[in-house]
């Protein structure tokens, strides 16, 4: 549903909260877990956003959002 590039990282989401992360321009895929201490995300991800490689933020179709500051290593539910 969403896929958003910058430099050679690529970010792709869809349903179920996926989300999946290259590092090498789509030669190599990683799933992301969006998790809380709530547990996992399950909506579907309608936009990616990544200002440079480590500030990115994913938006949820039920308008909730998670935010990164390193690249994706940790997630922050807001």
């Amino acid at each position: 549903h969403a896929v958003a590039a910058v430099g050679d990282d690529v970010w792709a989401g869809g349903d179920d909260g996926a989300l999946f992360h290259s590092s090498d321009r789509g030669l190599h895929w990683k799933r992301v877990r969006l998790t809380d201490a709530y547990g996992a995300e399950t909506g579907v991800i309608v936009s990616i956003h990544f200002d440079d490689p480590q500030h990115g933020s994913v938006t949820i179709g039920s308008d909730s959002r998670w935010s990164t500051a390193d690249g994706g290593v940790t997630w922050s539910h807001e």
